[in-house]
């Protein structure tokens, strides 16, 4: 199950396994760094295997994809695969999210 994961600076960093319920996480939602805990992990039964993690961020983050307005939120919700990088519904990497252990 290893991979590889983005860290907050943009450094890729080695992942030894799925992550738990509770750990801490840094990470990337479209593209504005993060830190925060996973509080729920959904196993939506799709065909690779992916799970969706819901995050609280220690802090609110923008969310908005528009440079107009900001949109703030604390939970951050995608479909990640082993390497902690989000997917779509057909399996295939889109850039939203991407997250690793802190430690």
């Amino acid at each position: 199950m290893g991979g590889v994961k983005e860290g907050l600076s943009g450094e890729v960093i080695g992942m030894a396994g799925w992550l738990e319920l509770g750990a801490r996480v840094s990470g990337t939602y479209l593209g504005n760094p993060f830190r925060g805990t996973v509080v729920d992990i959904a196993f939506p039964g799709n065909d690779f295997g992916g799970r969706t993690y819901t995050v609280e961020a220690d802090e609110p983050i923008n969310v908005s994809k528009s440079a107009l307005f900001d949109m703030k939120r604390k939970r951050l919700m995608a479909t990640l695969g082993d390497d902690g990088r989000s997917l779509d519904h057909k399996g295939r990497p889109n850039g939203i999210m991407a997250i690793a252990a802190e430690g």
